[in-house]
């Protein structure tokens, strides 16, 4: 069991990266922390993953997540270890999550923020909740700012759609921001503007589903809210 002093430790190494100080025991260290998330998250049985046995885990959720902590790097590189430990672990839990999703061939992280449920769409997890921040969030919203540019660019030109999905999702139904020939018409482009987010969030960054969150909040008050009451 990873204490909070053991998570101290873990940060330290992980924080090294940042200045090209990563040692040996380090990297013994993270893999063997690694190898402890697996084996709890896969009751034992890290071949269930479908990469093959815990080595073999081990190796590739090594890889990805010194990639993904790397990117933000300039971001982290002055907070305390323990904080740079936990963000760590969250991109390691999502990782397996999202392993043991492909394995079982279910949609990835994304699936549990953008869902369908019958004809209904929803994003009412990604944005209905109010909670306050926590310490993980603020680690959430800076890598949320990171990639809200590219966000924005890949949903250019669907700004009318996606503005109509959120507030139709989430906030109010009747707040058209463009009409629609039918009701099926507006499903149709949902259904679409909905598939786009999805693709971004799994093909072109991979992220938690609390920075989703965060972007799509940020859309809504930047460019929706703009546009709905600038019409």
């Amino acid at each position: 069991m990873w204490k909070e002093y053991d998570l101290s430790r873990l940060g330290k190494c992980v924080k090294s990266l940042f200045n090209n100080t990563f040692s040996a025991q380090c990297d013994k260290q993270v893999r063997e922390f690694i190898a402890a998330k697996v084996y709890k998250k896969t009751c034992g049985k890290p071949e269930n993953l479908g990469l093959g046995q815990m080595e073999e885990v081990v190796d590739e959720v090594y890889q990805q997540s010194m990639e993904r902590i790397l990117k933000f790097k300039q971001k982290l590189k002055d907070f305390e270890p323990l904080q740079i430990a936990t963000y760590f672990n969250r991109i390691v839990d999502n990782l397996i999550e999202d392993f043991r999703k492909a394995s079982e061939k279910k949609p990835l992280s994304i699936d549990v923020t953008v869902k369908e449920e019958d004809d209904e769409l929803e994003l009412s997890e990604v944005i209905s909740d109010n909670t306050a921040l926590t310490s993980e969030e603020i680690f959430d919203k800076l890598v949320a700012q990171d990639i809200f540019e590219e966000f924005k660019s890949y949903v250019k030109g669907k700004e009318l759609d996606l503005c109509d999905f959120i507030y139709y999702s989430g906030y109010s139904k009747d707040a058209q921001f463009r009409e629609y020939p039918s009701a099926d018409a507006r499903y149709k482009a949902h259904q679409r503007v909905r598939e786009r987010i999805r693709k971004f969030f799994e093909e072109v960054v991979n992220v938690s589903p609390s920075v989703v969150k965060i972007v799509i909040q940020k859309y809504k008050s930047e460019i929706c809210d703009h546009i709905r009451f600038n019409k």
